[in-house]
């Protein structure tokens, strides 16, 4: 009888493991394909940190891996005397911030019209927003250079005439066509932050809006007061990614710029750039370490920006429904 109950209770419990078992085996797939996934981004990363404070003397040492022995920040001097960085970084940094503001503000205000608005046209309109999206860059890049080499708005271009003599300006080589593209909804993924702007607005209770309303606001008092407050994780978002990707923009800068380096075209560019200032002198190993502190040093101020809006970045990603 006891033999016949113990082998009962171990039936049982095979049983409850068989059961699980699928789903531990599930468990176990999902965190090897995530820590993958982790270790294919943040390893590029980490040996780069590592690398970028490394002196000569640990670089040629087989048995320094990942503890530097002996840390140095003469690799960041030697390149900041190599190359015109502040330069280079106040440019781009002109360029990422003002068109970060202005996207945000201008998409802001064009997702909350196709979220709340009704007007003739809206679905096509908004049909032609995603196709935007898809549209690649390069397939009117070679236009935009053109129209802010002989930079004319019609009406305009007789005042330019008459206090320039000139019927057109070149605008190329300046963060003003870029500037431009952001005033009017045209910048770099505009699209995707009007439609990222729309799905939020559109989560949020049509109640807010009408209490608004029944205080005497009006639409455009209503949006300042009662909706933006309430969608900073949004315009968190939106600003991060016109950040990043203006950073790292390097079709169109390397287009509409190219008598002046940003980040984006020096990064390209960096091994010939130290190359070309050191005169081809150095040792391969210092080379190595000079390209790692100053890409280290370029991307510094994203990792800063992730910093401080990773939390806003996750809540908004979350309440859009794009992560599908």
């Amino acid at each position: 009888m006891i033999a016949q109950n113990s082998s009962v209770e171990r039936n049982r419990r095979l049983g409850i493991f068989a059961k699980k078992l699928p789903g531990m085996l599930l468990t176990v797939f999902r965190f090897v394909v995530l820590f993958g996934l982790i270790f294919m981004i943040i390893y590029p990363f980490i040996f780069m940190f590592v690398t970028a404070f490394r002196s000569e003397v640990d670089l040629n040492d087989p048995s320094v891996v990942w503890i530097t022995r002996h840390y140095t920040l003469d690799n960041f001097k030697r390149f900041l005397g190599m190359v015109n960085f502040p330069d280079m970084m106040i440019f781009t940094m002109v360029i990422s911030l003002s068109c970060a503001v202005l996207q945000t503000f201008v998409c802001a205000l064009a997702g909350y019209a196709f979220a709340r608005f009704k007007f003739r046209g809206r679905n096509f309109l908004f049909v032609l927003l995603l196709f935007t999206i898809i549209v690649p860059e390069q397939t009117f890049i070679m236009q935009l250079f053109l129209k802010f080499r002989f930079f004319s708005p019609p009406g305009i271009s007789l005042l330019f005439k008459l206090f320039t003599g000139k019927s057109s300006l070149n605008l190329l080589n300046t963060p003003f066509p870029f500037i431009i593209q952001s005033m009017f909804g045209m910048g770099i993924r505009s699209g995707l932050f009007i439609y990222i702007f729309r799905q939020f607005f559109r989560s949020l209770p049509s109640e807010l809006e009408n209490a608004a309303c029944i205080d005497g606001s009006n639409a455009l008092h209503t949006y300042f007061t009662v909706m933006v407050p309430n969608a900073i994780p949004a315009f968190v978002t939106v600003s991060m990614l016109s950040f990043v990707w203006n950073w790292n923009d390097y079709l169109s800068q390397s287009f509409l710029n190219m008598s002046r380096h940003s980040v984006a075209t020096f990064l390209y560019s960096i091994h010939g750039t130290i190359s070309v200032a050191t005169q081809n002198m150095e040792d391969p190993t210092v080379m190595y370490i000079l390209i790692q502190s100053g890409t280290l040093l370029c991307i510094a101020p994203l990792i800063f920006v992730f910093l401080f809006g990773q939390r806003y970045f996750t809540e908004s990603v979350e309440r859009t429904g794009i992560v599908g």
